[in-house]
Order: structure tokens, then C-alpha cells, then sequence
């Protein structure tokens, strides 16, 4: 490369080097082609671009990225050979940059197994908005995951066998219409641990910058519920109960549309009505699978009723609800308050109890809200 060529890609490394954690390098001559994806990635990561191979490649190797989205077709050095060179060359810890490559070709199985190689996810142009920005979400989740090494045995166990098992979970409810207790039960038993030795809000920290909402959503309604389960002086077994229904609590929607799931704005009457129906897609499943708890399947089924019986799908009042139930009622709207979505931000705890407290009493029980409260505000859950 010429000396002023060195100098242009020494200036564009210059001017990111500030970059932070929560951006991506979108390498491609014409970025024009991903339009339809840029509002979907802009609402939850800054997006730096570079229109030239050698760039791109100076820009991986010394910027702050997450991930990056690499053109095959890029002038100067192939996106294909950056990927190549990025994934020769990995850091201290033996890791290297997340890649999804955007292919133009894969005539045959070798072709395709060549791509592979040296990318975390691919996808052949042209390609929809929808499928593309779920698998780079994953790519990026080989980044966050990365953290999970460094926590404690305890944590790290809880975050690691709840994502196989979570997948296992939701794929078997998908294809099957049934899951396998003993996944999540082993789930329970790990939260249990963590709830015992005060190593879940650990947990909770990790699930934050995570982008697979069914993963983060499970599991952290699963590990509130331990908590709160613990600070009120529960056994470990009925402990692992509140723990194995948050998990599946929403297992639902494994069989509802990935489209309402996904939708970046909020849903219609219409949409509502089916969406409402996971819970007894939920319950379907889980009685189907047999030897699951009856109050893991209460937990499912019941977790959007209220206590005044304007809830659904039963109408169920008042002494009608169980305890576990109205335990997960309240972390699932704690956890939906506190995450951000593609159609909303997330609120901060105290806007999040003021919201709750306003529901407490015709909602929420408001015995079990004021404990969570109190919890919240005195730190026990960050």
C-alpha cells in the first residue's frame, strides 16, 4: 500500500479510537444496502462504517467493537480476507472480533463451509431485515457472553446452563409441543444455589446488554422470583419451584408468530388477541410433558391475571390466585418495565415502582409488592 494510503487509514483509526463498547463496525462500499436494517441496529448500538477493505481491517483490529458486519464485496481487500485475517489473529485471551458476513456466493456445500469458517454467522444477500438482524443479534451474544468467564463458579454456571437448556426448551415447545422437565429443573436447582449464596444479582448484571429477549426474559423473571423467594424465607424446594416456573413461564411463545414477538412497534388489538394466547400455549405444553409441577403450570398459565379479575385467560380474583402466580405476575412486569425494547425504552427502577405501586391492590398484591420494594430500594436487586 502507498504512503498516502497509510496515512488515510491512520486518520480513520484515529478518529474511533474513542469508540465504546456498545458499537459495531458495518463494513461495506455501499451502505445504502443496509437501510432497512439501520433502525433496527440504531436503536441499540452506534454503528460506525467503513467503505474499504484495509480500513475495515485497521479499524477492527485497533477499535472498541462488539461486532461487525462485513460486506463480501468490499474495494481494496475482499470482505471474505478481513474476516480471514481477523480470525488469525485473536487477542490475550485467545478471542476474537464477532463477525456476520454478508456472502454474495455459496455455490456448493464447500463454499458455504468456507464462509463459516471465518465468520460467527453469515447471511447471502440479498436478505430481509427481520432474519438478518436475529442472527446478528446472536453474533453479538458471542461478545456479551464472553463476560460470563469472568464471573464467579456459581454465576457463571446459572447463565451457561440456563442458555443451553433454555434453547433446548423452547426449540422442543416449537417442534414438539412438549418440553423436558429435567432441563428445567436443572435450571432451578443452579438458581437456587445462586439465590443462597447472594450471587444472582450478578446474574441479572449480565442479562443487560444481552440481545436474545426469550434467553434474558426467562431467566431473569426466573432469578427475581428466586431472590424474592429467598429474602421470604422459602425452603430450596418450593425455592426451585418459583425458580423452574420463571423459566418457562413463558414457553408459550415458542409457537407464536416470530413477526408479533419481534414487532418494532406496539401491537394492535388484533396482534394482542393472539399474543395473549401464549399462556395457554404454555400451559398446553407443559401438561404435555408430564411429571411438571402443578405450580409451575399455575405459574405459566396464570402469570397475566389480576387480582381484581380484569386479567386474562381466566378472570381469576382475588383468594382464586396462588402465591407463586402472583409472585411471577409481579416479575414479569418488573422485568418488562426495566427492559428496553425495540418499541420502548427501559424504565429505571424508581420510575418502575412508581408504575408498579400504582397497580398494587387491584393488579398486584399489594402485600407481596411492598416486600419487593422494600428490596428494591434497599439494593438487595440492582
Amino acid at each position: 500500500m502507498s504512503a498516502g494510503w497509510d496515512k488515510l487509514v491512520a486518520d480513520k483509526v484515529a478518529s474511533i479510537k474513542a469508540v465504546e463498547k456498545n458499537s459495531i463496525l458495518l463494513a461495506a462500499a455501499n451502505p445504502k444496502l443496509f437501510s432497512e436494517i439501520m433502525p433496527g441496529l440504531t436503536r441499540y448500538v452506534d454503528v460506525t462504517f467503513a467503505e474499504e477493505g484495509w480500513t475495515a481491517l485497521e479499524m477492527a483490529k485497533t477499535g472498541n467493537y462488539i461486532a461487525a458486519i462485513i460486506d463480501e464485496d468490499l474495494p481494496g481487500l475482499s470482505g471474505f480476507d478481513v474476516a480471514r485475517r481477523l480470525k488469525r489473529e485473536p487477542d490475550e485471551k485467545g478471542y476474537t472480533l464477532p463477525v456476520m458476513l454478508v456472502a454474495r456466493r455459496a455455490e456448493d456445500h464447500d463454499a458455504v463451509e468456507r464462509i463459516k469458517a471465518y465468520c460467527d454467522g453469515y447471511m447471502l444477500a440479498p436478505f430481509e431485515a427481520s432474519p438478518f438482524l436475529t442472527r446478528f443479534w446472536e453474533v453479538c451474544d458471542v461478545y456479551m457472553e464472553r463476560a460470563w468467564d469472568d464471573l464467579n463458579y456459581i454465576q457463571s454456571s446459572v447463565l451457561k446452563v440456563a442458555k443451553k437448556n433454555l434453547i433446548k426448551l423452547f426449540d422442543s415447545a416449537a417442534i414438539h409441543g412438549a418440553v423436558d422437565p429435567k432441563l428445567s429443573s436443572e435450571c432451578s436447582v443452579a438458581l437456587v444455589k445462586a439465590a443462597r449464596s447472594q450471587d444472582l444479582n450478578g446474574v441479572l448484571t449480565m442479562l443487560k446488554n444481552h440481545h436474545s429477549y426469550s434467553f434474558c426474559h426467562a431467566l431473569k423473571v426466573s432469578a427475581l422470583m428466586a431472590l424474592f423467594g429467598e429474602q421470604v424465607g422459602l425452603k430450596d424446594g418450593d425455592l426451585a419451584l418459583l425458580a423452574q416456573g420463571g423459566l418457562v413461564h413463558d414457553v408459550g411463545k415458542a409457537v407464536t408468530a416470530v413477526h408479533l414477538l419481534d414487532k418494532p412497534t406496539v401491537l394492535d388489538e388484533d396482534e394482542w388477541e393472539i399474543m395473549r394466547q401464549h399462556v395457554e400455549h404454555s400451559g398446553r405444553i407443559l401438561r404435555a410433558s408430564g411429571e411438571v409441577p402443578r405450580e409451575v403450570i399455575h405459574i405459566a398459565e396464570r402469570h397475566h391475571e389480576k387480582i381484581d379479575g380484569t386479567g386474562y385467560p381466566y378472570g381469576l380474583k382475588g383468594a382464586q390466585m396462588d402465591d407463586p402466580s402472583l409472585i411471577a405476575m409481579m416479575m414479569d412486569i418488573y422485568s418488562a418495565l426495566t427492559d428496553k425494547r425495540s418499541y420502548k425504552k427501559a424504565f429505571s427502577k424508581q420510575k418502575s415502582m412508581e408504575i408498579m405501586a400504582s397497580m398494587a391492590g387491584h393488579h398486584i398484591e399489594p402485600g407481596f409488592f411492598e416486600r419487593f420494594r422494600e428490596m428494591v430500594l434497599d439494593g438487595v436487586i440492582d
